[in-house]
């Protein structure tokens, strides 16, 4: 089974003696057009319908933005709840 880093995410290889390969952590742009079905389907099961649900809302809130300006905020805990 693929984590949502292989399937979403951008790849990394390292040219090195052992040719590394690794995935990033995908961001919201690249999250937005998935599925809870997709994300079902990479093995994420009752949390598939959370990551989508807060994938949009992060994204209906401005995205990295949004998340950018809570930095530091008292408020931050309780804006992301």
């Amino acid at each position: 089974m693929k984590s949502i880093r292989e399937v979403y995410g951008d790849k990394i290889v390292l040219d090195d003696e052992k040719s590394s390969v690794f995935y990033t952590f995908p961001t919201l742009e690249q999250l937005k057009e998935a599925s809870e079905e997709d994300f079902k389907a990479i093995g994420l099961g009752y949390r598939a319908k959370y990551l989508k649900s807060t994938v949009e809302l992060l994204i209906s809130k401005g995205g990295v933005s949004y998340l950018e300006d809570l930095k530091g905020k008292e408020e931050a805990r309780e804006s992301l709840l």
